[in-house]
């Protein structure tokens, strides 16, 4: 079954790297790793180019290629979650919740009850962002291995 004729293919693709150990002496994964690089993108609104060295220093710390260190592929990973995550945005001025937007990159400005008008919201006003918990549950309960747990924990309870 190629990757066009199965719809699950790319989380299938992204569970093995969240699962996917570096190295014995330390716990984390390259989905780890990948998070934590994101993480710091987004939140000291680092450009893809920055990212990307990131985790090659990450590689060139480990001595070898732990992480894929390219913009295609850390596009890629984001591609996976990217419909269940919402940027909920607060005004800057009057911090008064102004709406949610689905893409950081959307450059349409938006417009507070105050009258400030923001164009760049990941640059310039306050923002959380919340992600689909059903979407979530679902892909996880799709893992053979957490059906297998779920089964034998049930099993036991009888």
């Amino acid at each position: 079954m190629n990757e066009a004729s199965d719809p699950n293919a790319k989380v299938k693709e992204q569970e093995v790297l969240l699962s996917n150990i570096l190295c014995k002496c330390s716990p984390r994964t390259e989905g780890d790793v990948l998070l934590m690089c994101l993480a710091l993108g987004i939140r000291h609104h680092l450009s893809w180019v920055a990212m990307v060295d990131i985790l090659k220093m990450v590689n060139s710390i480990y001595g070898y290629e732990a992480v894929h260190a390219s913009k295609y592929f850390l596009q890629k990973f984001c591609e996976v979650g990217k419909n269940s995550t919402k940027y909920h945005v607060y005004c800057p001025k009057c911090e008064v919740y102004i709406g949610e937007r689905q893409d950081i990159d959307n450059t349409a400005p938006l417009f507070c009850e105050c009258g400030e008008r923001v164009k760049d919201f990941a640059k310039n006003s306050s923002y959380f962002l919340s992600v689909d918990m059903e979407q979530q549950f679902q892909q996880l309960l799709q893992l053979p291995e957490v059906e297998s747990n779920i089964l034998t924990y049930f099993k036991g309870k009888r």
